[in-house]
């Protein structure tokens, strides 16, 4: 009886000295989709939360180019032309290092993102895009770090806006939907 006690307390207190730890860090939020490996989701800078309003996440420059502040699934058509994008806001204004991690093979590459530029492209060669697979995001900021996770899904070329748009709709790309729609409303 005594040993299950002290298992019992030992379990607890593991419990909650690694909840503590997953809150303690303010730069991200862990989040445990089911069936997968856990991700790191972008969590407000200097908060102990993650703000569900991507609205602090700033508006991506185009449908194609992908807010890596932004945890919704994104849609490509051509990965070759694909670009990543954070707001101003989020970057520190100097050259940043950016790590891109496959979930599901967990090859990584790094890349150095220079102030000066608001875009980088991605890294096809280093990091082949796999239609359906998360990815995780993490950007160096000084001692801080930004990370995020996002799935990515090909859609074929060949659509029509409406058809984009349903295919979008059905792999979860809705922030990307909802741009679409706004530049060409039907």
């Amino acid at each position: 009886m005594l040993l299950l006690r002290i298992f019992l307390m030992l379990a607890l207190g593991l419990t909650i000295n690694s909840a503590t730890a997953s809150e303690v860090s303010d730069d991200t939020t862990i989040l445990f989709p089911q069936g997968e490996q856990p991700l790191l989701l972008a969590g407000k800078l200097g908060s102990r939360r993650r703000d569900d309003n991507q609205n602090n996440c700033g508006t991506s420059p185009n449908v194609w180019t992908l807010n890596i502040c932004e945890s919704a699934p994104f849609c490509y058509v051509t990965p070759l032309d694909m670009n990543l994008w954070l707001a101003k806001d989020k970057r520190t204004g100097q050259t940043e290092r950016l790590t891109i991690v496959n979930n599901f093979t967990g090859q990584k590459t790094e890349r150095r993102w220079k102030a000066k530029n608001p875009t980088l492209h991605w890294p096809i060669k280093d990091m082949p895009i796999q239609s359906g697979t998360s990815y995780l995001m993490i950007l160096k900021k000084g001692r801080h770090s930004f990370s995020n996770g996002i799935t990515l899904y090909q859609i074929p070329a060949d659509l029509s806006i409406s058809e984009q748009v349903r295919e979008m709709k059905q792999k979860g790309c809705i922030p990307q939907t909802e741009m679409l729609l706004e530049k060409h409303p039907a």
